[in-house]
């Protein structure tokens, strides 16, 4: 997986000194990588309908001795959203879907949007940031197919990355 962070992200990740295996020689960048491979363990295990969170911390820097923790709130949907019924089938996880998502935990918090802008993303198509007061509080968007091929998924990922320590001050 580690061939797959572009070239920025390399640059600011943190490196440990001790690491165990060079499987676990940084600390985490980013949470959709640990969200992905629960997604696959439960995919391979026949569960297709899935939506998980995770709470936890990133990390980054921008050179020797300056490093950033952040508490982040992650949400991965896959799968039907909605079960079947006699009248219809149950509908998919999609953007909107996503962004609903967002929307609610960002209103139980006491936030409101300010708006919605366009990006682009290494891991992500159909990204939008999401702004409280012109700063950008989480990130929406449908992992694109370079990071689901390296988990080995085969249906679409819908992802919300929410800085929770915008989102709590």
């Amino acid at each position: 997986n580690a061939a797959y962070y572009s070239e920025q992200v390399q640059q600011t990740t943190v490196k440990m000194l001790n690491s165990l295996s060079a499987g676990l020689n940084v600390m985490r960048p980013s949470m959709m990588e640990t969200g992905l491979e629960s997604v696959a363990y439960n995919l391979n295990r026949k569960n297709n309908d899935l939506q998980f969170f995770e709470f936890g911390k990133v990390y980054s820097t921008n050179g020797v001795g300056k490093y950033d923790e952040q508490q982040h709130l992650s949400l991965l949907i896959t799968g039907k959203t909605s079960l079947d019924n006699w009248k219809s089938k149950g509908s998919k996880a999609d953007f909107y879907y996503a962004k609903a998502a967002c929307e609610r935990v960002l209103a139980i918090c006491g936030l409101k949007i300010s708006e919605f802008i366009v990006e682009e993303n290494d891991k992500l198509d159909s990204v939008v940031a999401v702004k409280v007061k012109n700063e950008t509080v989480a990130v929406i968007g449908s992992v694109n197919k370079k990071a689901l091929d390296l988990f080995d998924i085969k249906q679409p990922v819908m992802y919300v990355d929410i800085i929770w320590e915008k989102v709590t001050t």
